[in-house]
């Protein structure tokens, strides 16, 4: 099989822009809704906390407004039993509650302090809300003062603390959004697979089609929008095989209608032969004009042939190859002896082929028809038949000169003759020879043997699946 052509033009994946144009969106899209849902998850964190700082400081305020009453200093008690009391007490009950630091003020002097709030130092926030660096840590302030002036109560609490409570809500945001990202890409990977694996394996069922073959391609089941292609594909194939058929059609009438007249050419030449009492030199020149019309009777029989050859659809079946030689070596048996060579076959037992005997008995013709028309007169052919366990091979020794080495891939080309200056064939045989070979996936060599010339077939083992002739 040949190499797929070069179209020179650009590719792309269609998977991957489909993919692109689906995931691209929907990931900025989704950033998008990330930030949004981070501001204003910040936002309404921030409001939430400083209302609680709010209610903090109130309550305080209350507090220390009552104790103020009845109490002239501040935990002045020093019983111990009091003391283990209120250690009991200053145990938060929630660990956020250990988050918030307070103190309150009477009379200028401190009421009360909660152990975090040593760290404030002689920081002195404003009344209202406000923000504070203390040791490198930044805190969000609430300062309520009383209405008589006397009581003033700071409460404080860390931005970390906010922070922490903003990343934890965002997290259970993003997680599961990333997560859906990731579901709706595999999804669409495995969508878009899916629908471009219809149009692989339509690919690879025109791929491995034969070139004859030229039946308009079963749709099965293919995507709505690949349906006008493929319809566009099969009329093409339309064309080439009525284009095909009638060329096969013009060869086979040309050969057909040339052959009628090649016929009484040849008979009249004969006569003439034959009547003809002149001298040499005129037998001499009427010999060439039979050799002339004997050839060009044998290039349209070939040309014919071969027409017929790839015209027909060839049943594929086991071959028996020692049969078929024998019966070419005894159809060329009256040529062959006039040439004065003789030809014989050894062959090994069961070399069998799966294939169309009509095209190796073709085959097998032009095979022993060159290696006679090339050897000398009382020169032998021989034809081996050699069956090993993966191939079997044919070959036909003669005993001629042999062809240049240059020559050795040309020859098979139609028309191609080593021998420019040779009376005899056409140039087609060979061809002939390579494709019958090429169709019943075989390998046909050419090698000089010095002296001497071998052509060897090689068929592979088993050959179910590369006999196609149409």
């Amino acid at each position: 099989m040949s190499a797929p052509a070069d179209t020179g033009g650009e590719t792309y994946s269609l998977r991957w822009r489909l993919l692109r144009m689906i995931a691209v969106p929907l990931m900025l899209g989704s950033l998008l809704v990330a930030m949004f849902s981070a501001w204003s998850i910040y936002h309404e964190i921030e409001e939430i906390y400083d209302t609680n700082l709010a209610q903090y400081a109130r309550m305080l305020l209350q507090v220390v407004d009552t104790d103020k009453m009845g109490r002239k200093t501040p935990d002045v008690d020093n019983d111990a039993d009091d003391d283990k009391k209120s250690a009991e007490l200053s145990k938060p009950a929630h660990p956020y509650e250990s988050h918030i630091a307070y103190r309150t003020y009477l009379k200028g002097e401190m009421f009360t302090i909660s152990k975090s709030a040593h760290v404030f130092g002689d920081v002195a926030p404003p009344a209202g809300f406000s923000d504070q660096v203390i040791h490198g840590k930044r805190w969000r302030f609430f300062v309520l003062l009383g209405d008589d002036g006397q009581t003033r109560v700071e409460v404080g609490q860390k931005f970390s603390i906010r922070h922490e409570l903003v990343f934890q809500l965002m997290g259970s945001l993003w997680l599961p959004g990333l997560l859906f990202v990731a579901v709706v890409f595999l999804a669409t990977w495995s969508g878009v697979s899916r629908g471009l694996r219809q149009i692989v394996d339509l690919s690879a069922a025109v791929d491995r089609r034969d070139a004859g073959d030229l039946a308009p391609i079963s749709p099965g089941r293919l995507p709505e929008e690949i349906m006008p292609f493929l319809r566009a594909l099969n009329r093409l194939l339309g064309r080439l095989d009525d284009g095909l058929r009638r060329e096969r059609e013009f060869t086979d009438n040309a050969a057909h209608e040339l052959r009628t007249p090649l016929a009484a050419i040849k008979t009249q030449a004969q006569a003439i032969a034959q009547a003809q009492q002149r001298e040499g030199r005129a037998v001499e020149g009427m010999d060439n004009l039979l050799s002339g019309i004997a050839r060009s009777t044998r290039l349209v029989e070939q040309m014919l042939a071969f027409s017929r050859l790839q015209g027909a659809a060839a049943a594929r079946e086991p071959v028996e190859l020692a049969p078929v030689i024998d019966d070419v070596l005894a159809e060329l048996e009256p040529a062959t002896a006039a040439r004065g060579v003789t030809a014989e076959l050894d062959a090994e037992p069961d070399c069998t082929v799966l294939g169309n005997d009509h095209a190796l008995f073709l085959m097998f013709r032009n095979i022993v028809e060159n290696a006679v028309k090339f050897s000398p007169k009382g020169g032998k052919v021989t034809l081996r038949l050699r069956k090993t366990l993966s191939a079997i091979t044919a070959e036909a020794l003669d005993e001629g000169p042999g062809i240049p080495p240059g020559d050795a891939a040309r020859i098979f080309e139609r028309f191609y003759r080593a021998d420019k200056g040779a009376s005899e064939g056409s140039g087609i045989g060979l061809a002939i020879v390579k494709w019958v070979a090429d169709a019943h996936g075989a390998r046909v060599e050419a090698v000089n043997t010095n002296p001497g010339f071998c052509l060897r077939v090689t068929f592979p083992l088993p050959q179910a699946s590369c006999v196609s002739l149409t």
